[in-house]
């Protein structure tokens, strides 16, 4: 019979490992680069992330390609998978779940989340005062021109560094849907430790709040499914991946490519005029577990052990809630010298940013 205390698996159960570190810092990395490729116009196209993908659209197809391999989506949502991984070995080494458990578990989260937000608000509300203008780019999408507008008062800045608002940092919306699943989780912890039954209804109930159509809680329904798989990861994923690895190599790289194009694509082709789509994220998010059950069971991860990989999970928190600052911070000092550009270097351009602004690091 399979023990569900938690005291005892916590020693069996694998511990943080460098590639669920690398897996972090390479999604961050997706997310500056993603952020970039929507600052200038291409093919004179306002909004390409939210525009159908047409064959005959010359760079345009160039840029809805990088969109895909760079997705900010699916970045986000492998962010929240590999959190519920995270937070399950976080709950696990601390024994029974408990009350004075559970506490800590809350104040180990407000240390990890709440001082980086506190940073980053106070560089971004510096920024508006000292550096921002209220400008207009015409060579700019309206994404663009959308943000880092008027002076905060004390109340917006106060609501965005408790993670309540991200109007004076936008990546940090996902920072609020990580602290909201935080309060869930052991709630989702408690699930995924029991027998395959309720671990079973309780995916079916988080599904039923996903998908069922009307309702909303600030996207939080969307992905706190996410945040349970990821929680499922440590105890129930052994087999099935174990199986995965224990095949061939080419058979290996074909699957995990064949995961990587659905995970990069679904957006793009299926949903691609509608932001968080449920059923998109749901495609999305089994692809993501799928990668986070292959790094975190896989004792050699590979590639995932470079250090510069290692090197970029250590800092992903801080790149991700920064890098959407630097970056704005260089096109608002590098777009007033530019002339109509031509959609190939309006597109060499943000690939450009992308990369300066993750050199900042």
């Amino acid at each position: 019979m399979q023990n569900t205390t938690i005291k005892s698996e916590a020693s069996s159960l694998p511990a943080f490992s460098e590639g669920l570190a690398s897996l972090r810092g390479l999604a961050a990395a997706m997310v500056v680069v993603f952020h970039a490729l929507l600052v200038f116009r291409v093919n004179d196209h306002n909004d390409v992330f939210k525009l159908p993908l047409n064959m005959d659209a010359g760079w345009l197809i160039v840029q809805h390609i990088l969109i895909s391999i760079f997705n900010g989506t699916a970045a986000v949502v492998l962010f929240f998978v590999l959190s519920g991984t995270v937070l399950t070995l976080s709950l696990a080494r601390a024994g029974d779940l408990r009350r004075q458990e559970i506490v800590a578990f809350y104040i180990r989260r407000a240390f990890r989340l709440l001082p980086l937000l506190g940073a980053v608000t106070l560089a971004s509300t510096l920024a508006y005062y000292l550096y921002f203008e209220e400008v207009e780019f015409v060579e700019a999408t309206s994404w663009m021109n959308g943000y880092y507008k008027s002076d905060p008062g004390l109340k917006e800045i106060l609501l965005n560094a408790a993670g309540w608002s991200h109007s004076l940092n936008p990546p940090a919306w996902s920072i609020r849907i990580e602290i909201a699943a935080s309060v869930a989780f052991p709630a989702l912890y408690w699930m995924s430790t029991r027998t395959l039954p309720v671990v079973t209804t309780g995916a079916l109930v988080l599904l039923v709040v996903m998908l069922v159509p009307g309702l909303s809680a600030g996207h939080l329904d969307t992905f706190l499914f996410a945040f349970y798989l990821g929680s499922l990861i440590p105890r129930w994923s052994g087999a099935p991946t174990q199986v995965f690895l224990r095949l061939r190599a080419p058979a290996r790289v074909v699957i995990t490519c064949m995961v990587l194009v659905v995970m990069a694509g679904a957006e793009r082709l299926y949903t691609p005029t509608n932001l968080y789509d449920s059923r998109t994220v749901l495609i999305v998010t089994l692809c993501a577990a799928f990668l986070v059950a292959v790094a975190y069971h896989n004792p050699r991860a590979g590639v995932l052990r470079r250090p510069v990989l290692v090197f970029l999970g250590e800092i992903s928190y801080g790149l991700y809630l920064i890098h959407m600052l630097v970056l704005f911070m260089l096109a608002h000092a590098i777009t007033p010298l530019i002339a109509s550009p031509v959609p190939g270097e309006a597109l060499a351009l943000n690939i450009g940013l992308g990369g300066d602004s993750a050199r900042f690091w």
